[in-house]
């Protein structure tokens, strides 16, 4: 019983330490001198506040044209997508005319034969690969806000949800208080 228990409790704390993970969100930013790129940090009512090479940048919100957020994607790995099955480890033996065998009769292949098989193999995984890069490279938008003339409140809660110090520490109650607004105007609608 105390094994079952142990048990359980550490599957809830996974799934619970799971469910409170940070996603890092990109934010390219167009403004009135040129276009920002880094991760986006915070938001108040004068600045937007981004991580750009380890050091923070102020971006006054009256000079922002558009706001692009992204996920940040991790660096691509390469795969191996075929792997060389000829080069198992076959345990070779002799016959009586002093040639080696596998278990199933097979010969020892010759250095040229093993050294094609492997070269076409590392070929076919290269081709592969610079075949998945540009398709992994591809990092679409999570979200978009074009700006009029400036960004008001209502726009300025929808990008700050993205950003890294919400995410830390996110205003419950003011989402409730929405939920609720939101349920009230669907009964008022339904009925």
């Amino acid at each position: 019983m105390k094994y079952l228990l142990s048990i359980l409790c550490v599957t809830i704390f996974c799934c619970v330490s799971n469910a409170q993970k940070i996603i890092a969100y990109k934010a390219v930013i167009q403004t009135q001198y040129g276009k920002s790129k880094g991760v986006f940090q915070t938001i108040d009512s004068t600045s937007i506040m981004l991580k750009v090479k380890n050091q923070f940048v102020s971006i006054n919100l009256d000079e922002i044209n558009s706001i692009k957020i992204r996920q940040v994607k991790k660096y691509y790995r390469i795969k191996k997508h075929l792997k060389n099955t000829n080069k198992e480890q076959i345990a070779y033996q002799m016959n009586t005319n002093g040639e080696l065998f596998g278990r199933y009769e097979n010969k020892v292949p010759q250095l040229g034969e093993d050294v094609a098989v492997s070269f076409w193999f590392a070929f076919i995984n290269g081709v592969a690969n610079a075949v998945a890069y540009p398709i992994y490279a591809i990092n679409p938008n999570v979200a978009k806000f074009k700006v009029k003339d400036k960004i008001d409140s209502a726009q300025r809660t929808q990008i700050g949800y993205y950003s890294v110090a919400y995410q830390l520490k996110p205003d419950v109650s003011a989402e409730l208080k929405q939920i609720r607004e939101i349920s009230e105007k669907a009964k008022h609608n339904f009925n």
